[in-house]
């Protein structure tokens, strides 16, 4: 499968090796002083397909560190929709 860019550390990164051998990722970013961040899920399934799932409780612009609500989705939904068969052909 395609390698993950860059290290995986703990606490703001995990990663996992699924039963199918697809490798989960799992990474919280702060994105500044103001509560902004970003949590990616990204899958790389054995065949070379890579699903990635990101969301950021923040808007574009001047006020782009500036977090204006909560994660729409939790940990396990952002996980959920990464991993849809959807996704796979």
């Amino acid at each position: 499968s395609i390698p993950f860019y860059g290290t995986c550390n703990a606490p703001n990164c995990t990663q996992n090796v699924l039963a199918d051998g697809s490798t989960l990722q799992f990474r919280h970013i702060d994105a500044g002083s103001g509560g902004a961040e970003v949590i990616a899920v990204e899958i790389h399934h054995p065949d070379g397909l890579v699903v990635e799932a990101q969301e950021a409780n923040y808007g574009f612009g001047p006020e782009a560190t500036k977090a204006r609500s909560s994660q729409p989705l939790t940990i396990d939904q952002l996980t959920a929709l990464a991993m849809d068969p959807a996704w796979t052909f």
